[in-house]
């Protein structure tokens, strides 16, 4: 037995989630969602509000390019989320929207907590 290397690539993303990740998608009806389809919305919510499992769930089904796109481009990421995958993924600040102003401003003035 050598070495197996997993194609990312090549991964079949799920057309459904796991039950015990339902309670993260709390404003829709979770058996409708299709990561397939809506691969930025689940891992966004995901990543920024779920638990150890949804993570771990999150960096086993999606490509890891996928996973960074979506870093990139969301802006509703929490700051402290945010930071933590900037770091996590070495990808640059300024590369990703969700830490840029005036989108920093706007969600300080909306939720100044």
């Amino acid at each position: 037995m050598g070495i197996q290397y997993i194609d990312m690539a090549a991964k079949t993303i799920p057309t459904r989630l796991p039950k015990s990740l339902y309670q993260y998608f709390w404003e829709v009806d979770p058996t409708k969602v299709n990561p397939q389809r809506s691969p930025e919305y689940v891992i966004n919510r995901l990543l920024n509000r779920g638990g150890v499992e949804a993570v771990r769930w999150t960096r086993r089904q999606f490509p890891k390019e996928e996973i960074i796109q979506t870093l990139k481009i969301m802006r509703d990421f929490s700051s402290r989320s945010a930071f933590f995958w900037s770091s996590f993924y070495n990808i640059p600040e300024k590369e990703m929207i969700c830490l840029q102003e005036p989108y920093l401003t706007m969600r300080k003035e909306r939720w100044p907590y």
